[in-house]
């Protein structure tokens, strides 16, 4: 793998990114995840985030595994390469590391390239020119589509606000993994802390939009968590499965 193709940076835990144990947040790991995705997209000249452009990336599957929480003021240094084409997917893998380099958390991020006139992704192979350093086979772990299901624990209805929407004017991923999150109490969290997050985007939130959060038990250790719309047929928003 070419230096190119490999982007590294560090990050302080800041006090606005740690929970009420004085540890990262999941959200805040997603949180760098972008940033550091962007970063790096710049490098390579594909970040199709200038005005005018008509292409735009969507983190459509995203799977966090934590094996140990940074806590607050402590250093973390995120890894990030691309590492090929699934389907319609671009993957791109993420390693973050304690200053001592050992491993505390790895990300697998599966993104969409969108036409923002038509709304629809655009097969990675139809644009070979502007993608050519990093079109190969993707041979790491499939995200696969999440099976809801299980008992209802609780739910939830939330309103969409200004603070929530990103540049597309959508729902930013942080907040699907912090309203995901949120269905759990601090008590619950502290007892029993969650160790993997799977989440899969569906389609976008807007502004305004009222969403039912519903979590669901699967067993002992596992949970399936839908955002989905206020309406008599309801529409999908994300879907996630945890692990605690």
């Amino acid at each position: 793998m070419s230096l190119r193709t490999k982007y590294r940076q560090e990050f302080v835990v800041d006090f606005s990114e740690i929970d009420c144990r004085l540890e990262i947040k999941p959200s805040s790991l997603i949180g760098y995840m972008q940033q550091v995705t962007e970063n790096h997209a710049r490098t390579l000249n594909v970040a199709f985030s200038q005005a005018g452009e008509s292409l735009f990336w969507v983190v459509g599957r995203t799977k966090l595994v934590i094996y140990k929480y940074p806590c607050w003021k402590s250093k973390v240094i995120i890894e990030t390469f691309p590492t090929g084409v699934d389907k319609m997917f671009m993957m791109r893998s993420y390693r973050i590391y304690d200053e001592k380099y050992d491993l505390l958390a790895e990300i697998i991020g599966c993104f969409l390239l969108v036409d923002e006139n038509t709304n629809k992704p655009i097969r990675p192979t139809n644009m070979s020119t502007t993608l050519s350093s990093i079109l190969f086979e993707y041979r790491g772990e499939k995200l696969d589509k999440i099976k809801s299901g299980g008992e209802l624990i609780r739910s939830e209805n939330r309103k969409v606000r200004y603070n929530e929407l990103d540049i597309n004017r959508h729902m930013n991923n942080c907040y699907h993994f912090n309203w995901t999150v949120d269905m759990f109490s601090s008590i619950e969290l502290a007892a029993r802390p969650i160790k993997s997050i799977q989440l899969n985007y569906v389609t976008a939130v807007k502004e305004g939009s009222i969403v039912i959060v519903r979590l669901f038990k699967k067993s002992n250790d596992t949970f399936y968590v839908e955002g989905i719309s206020n309406d008599e047929k309801p529409i999908i928003y994300w879907q996630s499965t945890l692990t605690r």
